[in-house]
């Protein structure tokens, strides 16, 4: 099918609906699974480092959601970095008592994600 993306603009080719649906429908089973866990595992490790970052700035900062929010939403290395370069204080030392729950969470997230895989591997073979 032949259409315009936008007025004036030249001819492209485009897929049909129907044609989209017969090259997925084509698409192993696992692959779908390893994007679900991949996306899985994903938002743990964004859940994560949000908890992480909320944490640590309580007790470093005054505005502790305001630098969560900017941690999640410029994610990672630029978030992460502009929090720890600019919106800690270096004379206030953190209690630790977040530390544990936070590497649980982190490592319940990873593991969550490999037992979907794993799943799907199943599917499979």
């Amino acid at each position: 099918m032949q259409t315009r993306l936008y007025p004036g603009s030249e001819v492209v080719e485009v897929m049909s609906w129907a044609e989209l649906r017969k090259v997925l429908s084509v698409v192993p089973p696992m692959f779908w699974m390893a994007m679900i866990a991949t996306a899985i595992a994903g938002i743990g490790f964004m859940v994560t480092l949000g908890l992480w970052t909320y944490a640590d700035a309580t007790e470093r900062t005054d505005k502790p959601g305001l630098w969560t929010l900017i941690v999640i939403l410029l994610n990672i290395p630029v978030g992460l970095l502009i929090y720890l370069l600019a919106g800690r204080d270096p004379n206030k030392k953190s209690s630790g008592r977040f530390k544990k729950p936070v590497i649980t969470m982190f490592a319940l997230s990873i593991l969550a994600g490999l037992w979907l895989f794993i799943t799907a591997f199943q599917f499979v073979f």
